[in-house]
């Protein structure tokens, strides 16, 4: 184990290296005590219906030692969101990126406007970007999982190798037909709250979400992290 790459409520990641594969890194996930055994199953489900899915993170395996649990998963070096924050957005006028962070407009309203438009209004760069999100998202919606904490920190981007990885599925949910008819209400807010969506769909809900995370890469801007915690 090398250091530690992140942190969250329930759980910490670490770099590691793996023994007798000299130059191999892994991601180790250690999903604390305290987090319920259902809710570690569930992650622990969720990544393997996802796995090998275009831009979603690749679960190795787990690791089970008493009452904590480790996912092995791959590694992957990306850069921070504040430092491509305002710079992928190529000639994009700004009202257009606030009317798409509305939370009446569809995953796939946004998607077909931006196949719609003029590259040189929106950069190449941001229209891979928000593709490879959509992407991503559309296997998400195949396996019925409402992720339910989409952001630039979980949506993992290396600029240098144009590649991407949807993490940190701990608060996601497998949703049966009834689940996603019965999904609260989404206050208008640029990033769509964690929870508490009626009558929408998990498409909608992710659809929130990204129209707030192209909105925040146009604007140069993206809630503090303590902001998310008032998203609920």
């Amino acid at each position: 184990m090398r250091k530690k790459i992140g942190e969250g409520t329930f759980s910490s990641v670490y770099e590691a290296s793996v023994e007798g594969e000299a130059g191999k890194l892994v991601a180790l996930k250690r999903i604390y005590g305290v987090s319920s055994p259902a809710r570690c199953a569930k992650e622990a489900k969720i990544l393997m219906k996802i796995r090998g899915a275009p831009h979603c993170v690749h679960l190795i395996t787990g690791i089970r030692h008493e009452d904590t649990l480790c996912l092995v998963l791959e590694h992957f070096e990306h850069d921070f969101p504040r430092t491509y924050m305002g710079k992928l957005a190529g000639l994009l006028p700004l009202h257009l990126s606030h009317s798409l962070s509305s939370s009446s407009v569809s995953l796939f309203e946004i998607f077909f406007f931006l196949s719609s438009i003029p590259l040189f209004v929106i950069g190449d760069e941001l229209r891979e970007y928000m593709r490879a999100l959509f992407t991503a998202l559309s296997t998400l919606h195949k396996h019925n999982i409402l992720h339910r904490d989409i952001k630039p920190s979980n949506f993992l981007y290396s600029r240098a190798r144009r590649e991407y990885r949807l993490i940190d599925f701990g608060l996601a949910e497998i949703l049966t037909e009834k689940d996603s008819l019965e999904l609260g209400r989404m206050r208008n807010r640029v990033f769509a709250p964690r929870s508490g969506f009626e009558g929408s769909r998990a498409p909608r809900a992710h659809a929130a979400r990204a129209g707030g995370i192209f909105s925040s890469i146009c604007i140069s801007s993206s809630p503090i992290e303590e902001e998310w915690k008032l998203l609920i």
